[in-house]
């Protein structure tokens, strides 16, 4: 069996599938290939690291070249080639495959490619499933859909299935990643550790993120703090150049706010171990961090009606500042009695058992392996 995992995106999207790669590979065994592509130099680093750190395994990291277009002078517009032009020049080696396995729904694309020389598309997903976003048309595209939890199949399984696919529950295999940058909150704030910390982690889609809003606000209201520490991670796409956000001169080198724009702490969840209270707005990081149940604080800056909107789900979890709060007012307020005021304890696990299954003895990425492979059995003449 031939099996390549594809990382075609920005690092973050590593973490949600490369154990699972790793798992596959003692899975089947000698013989058997499973290969790790990549197109730039972060995942290529990130992926031969997790490579060296794992033990027993098989698999290799293939770097694959870039459009010429793109290094020439695309670049200089995009942080990576569009996909169907990747997915076009690799064309004939993808089709060497048995299956591919992909984290984003725009793998699918490759189905327009190669027609019927398309390997058995394998679908991981990255994130909580919340947002319409993830269930797409294109999930059609695939054969065989790893969902976290049971949310996920359900709202995957409502868009369509192809023929003959499937979509099976395996949970969440970032969970089974163990490459976190910090793992002590003195290494971040040497001189304000004991303090209270809350990590900041607005996405960056403009109508849904509340950084264009209030971001400024946020951090303001922190930089001024002699309370609090925070955590400044956002989605690591929020300061890709595209979109012209920058750090203002007055919220740097202040010891009790440490900011993070993309660095591989913000994706390996260093932050959302180490805070005390998480603050944002629609990222799945909320859902990494009530994986042990602790206050949450959302904003609604735009003024969606979200309590009847399952695309808000997380929100339940914990407390929601409205667009027309005074915000500093309602912050001092929840950050003084976080635990009463923003925390449901109840509701985030059951948030968390929906959304992602998390169960004992047998991890998400084994599980996620073990119905890759008898999927795959099931498939080949």
């Amino acid at each position: 069996m031939k099996v390549a995992f594809l990382y075609f995106d920005d690092i973050h999207h590593v973490f949600h599938s490369v154990t699972i790669a790793f798992a596959l590979s003692r899975t089947l065994g000698p013989g058997h290939t499973v290969d790790l592509l990549t197109i730039t130099d972060d995942c290529e680093a990130l992926l031969t690291d997790f490579c060296r750190r794992t033990p027993d395994h098989d698999c290799r990291v293939v770097r694959l070249a870039t459009p010429l277009s793109h290094r020439l002078w695309g670049q200089l517009r995009r942080r990576f080639p569009r996909k169907s032009r990747i997915l076009k020049k690799h064309a004939a080696q993808l089709a060497g495959y048995d299956a591919l396995v992909g984290t984003d729904y725009t793998t699918g694309r490759i189905r327009r490619v190669l027609g019927a020389r398309t390997p058995e598309l394998i679908f991981t997903s990255h994130g909580a499933g919340d947002r319409a976003y993830g269930y797409r048309e294109e999930l059609k595209a695939f054969d065989l859909i790893l969902a976290a939890g049971e949310k996920v199949r359900q709202r995957s399984e409502a868009v369509g299935l192809r023929d003959g696919a499937e979509c099976h529950v395996t949970g969440y295999a970032k969970f089974d990643t163990d490459l976190a940058t910090y793992s002590d909150r003195a290494a971040l704030f040497p001189d304000t550790a004991s303090r209270l910390t809350v990590i900041y982690n607005p996405h960056f889609a403009a109508h849904l993120s509340s950084w264009p809003k209030l971001g400024a606000a946020v951090l303001d209201y922190f930089a001024r703090s002699d309370r609090f520490n925070l955590i400044f991670a956002p989605h690591i796409m929020l300061f890709d150049p595209r979109h012209g956000n920058r750090i203002e001169p007055r919220w740097q080198n202040l010891p009790h706010v440490h900011i993070d724009t993309g660095s591989l702490a913000s994706s390996d969840m260093s932050y959302t171990r180490l805070a005390d209270v998480y603050l944002g707005d629609v990222s799945s990081q909320s859902y990494e961090f009530i994986s042990q149940p602790r206050p949450c604080i959302f904003l609604n800056a735009h003024g969606v009606d979200w309590q009847n909107d399952i695309n808000y789900l997380s929100w339940q979890g914990g407390a929601v500042i409205e667009a027309t709060d005074d915000l500093a007012s309602r912050l001092d307020t929840l950050l003084t009695q976080p635990n009463s005021a923003a925390c449901d304890l109840s509701r985030q696990t059951q948030l968390l058992d929906e959304t992602f299954s998390v169960t004992g003895g047998v991890s998400a990425s084994q599980r996620s392996a073990d119905c890759i492979v008898e999927f795959m059995q099931r498939r080949t003449p």
